[in-house]
């Protein structure tokens, strides 16, 4: 609360939260850290911001699910198998880059994300238009590039249909209202994908920024 000393935050924001010298660089010069989705499984980070972002599991009841044995000279399916206890279902992807935000202000999320400072993006259309055209004009038609906001899952209780590693998280992370940018690897990458920084131009016309004094 008091880093806003009293100002409203907008409707419909991206707020990146972090150390005072990167958000006075991303607000005055544009200058914008993007790394790979995988950096942030360090077990440096905090617990609000480590994760394993390249595979995501989910549990099956087992009352929901049967399974068949394959009949190894036939290759034909036997008889339905009841499970004896829940499933784990794990999906894992390749390596991908992620820029993430919030698009909610929780007065947690300084303290846990050791940050402060923010920068408050209030047009977000001219915002991601120009992230979009820094990183088109220097890797071209390499990634597909999108903004989505992250589904939270209860790993006993979700739509399998909203289901991606690239943008869903557990929700124990449900209160970060997380919006990210993707850039994923047209062909699948197994060398590491090192951090880069972009330089979009000074950000005072789509945003505001605010630190602890």
């Amino acid at each position: 609360y008091k880093i806003l000393n009293g100002a409203t935050i907008p409707d419909q924001p991206l707020i990146k939260l972090g150390k005072t010298e990167h958000m006075a660089s991303m607000f005055a010069e544009g200058r914008i850290r993007i790394a790979a989705a995988s950096s942030y499984s360090d077990p440096s980070l905090n617990r609000a911001i480590k994760d394993d972002e390249l595979s995501l599991s989910v549990f099956a009841s087992k009352d929901e699910i049967s399974a068949r044995l394959l009949d190894s000279k036939t290759g034909q399916p036997g008889p339905s198998i009841q499970a004896i206890g829940d499933v784990t279902i794990t999906e894992s992807v390749f390596d991908f880059y992620a820029y993430c935000m919030c698009e909610k202000y929780d007065y947690r999320l300084l303290d846990d994300f050791e940050a402060a400072a923010m920068v408050i993006i209030h047009d977000r259309q001219t915002f991601g238009q120009r992230v979009l055209k820094a990183l088109t004009e220097s890797f071209g038609d390499d990634y597909t590039y999108m903004w989505v906001p992250v589904y939270y899952v209860d790993p006993y209780n979700y739509d399998h249909t909203r289901l991606s590693t690239h943008f869903s998280k557990h929700f124990r992370y449900a209160y970060q209202h997380e919006y990210r940018f993707l850039m994923v690897p047209k062909n699948n990458r197994t060398d590491p994908l090192p951090p880069f920084f972009i330089n979009i131009g000074p950000l005072t016309d789509v945003a505001t920024y605010y630190f602890l004094e």
